[in-house]
């Protein structure tokens, strides 16, 4: 049998950590609502902010756009709050088959993608995609002298003419292909079985 002063003792405790987690989730919950976005699906965090709170706020931060996007109401692990938070870490696969990516200052929470899209691009121009959260901007240039396509990047600021497409998504990530292969346009879709390709700069490989 428990001495009674030990019960009362591990009661009141108990009721000082309510207090203390009430007040945390306040805190995180404004804190969220000021350093986080919505773009589409899409859950944004600034990095720098996040990375300045105390991280017994970050990590109810990070569980906040973890929730958004995943739909749970459940708690991340240690391990999943501790790589996403490590500066070192990229990409980071969470429960829910929600994916935490870092790019140019922020941490971006991807949920799955939905299943079957399949959007016609406009060439040139803007193409929003509201079901992954981004807009695709395309541009076609002309290809620059002695460029190696299997080996260099195409730089910035080339004129606009026929010759390659440069697709920018959302926070800047950059993809570059041939336009003059692309005849029946360009097409963003999710992958499907038996899909492959051969990047450039990969020797043939698939």
């Amino acid at each position: 049998m428990l001495n009674p002063s030990l019960v009362e003792t591990l009661s009141r405790t108990a009721q000082v950590l309510r207090w203390d987690s009430e007040f945390l989730e306040k805190e995180a919950t404004m804190v969220f609502a000021g350093i986080s976005m919505k773009q589409g699906r899409v859950t944004l965090v600034d990095d720098d902010k996040l990375q300045s709170l105390p991280k017994a706020l970050s990590s109810r931060v990070l569980e906040k756009a973890w929730r958004e996007c995943a739909g749970e109401t459940g708690n991340l692990n240690v391990d999943h709050v501790m790589q996403v938070l490590d500066p070192g870490e990229e990409t980071v696969s969470l429960p829910g088959d929600v994916t935490a990516h870092r790019h140019l200052g922020q941490i971006g929470f991807y949920p799955p993608p939905p299943k079957d899209l399949d959007i016609s691009l406009k060439v040139p121009g803007l193409t929003a995609v509201p079901e992954l959260g981004l807009c695709v901007s395309t541009r076609v240039f002309d290809k620059p002298e002695g460029l190696d396509l299997a080996n260099d990047r195409p730089r910035k600021g080339l004129k606009n003419a026929p010759g390659h497409v440069n697709l920018v998504f959302m926070l800047e990530l950059g993809v570059w292909t041939d336009y003059n292969k692309c005849e029946d346009g360009i097409r963003l879709r999710t992958r499907r079985p038996g899909d492959r390709f051969k990047p450039l700069g990969m020797q043939g490989r698939e």
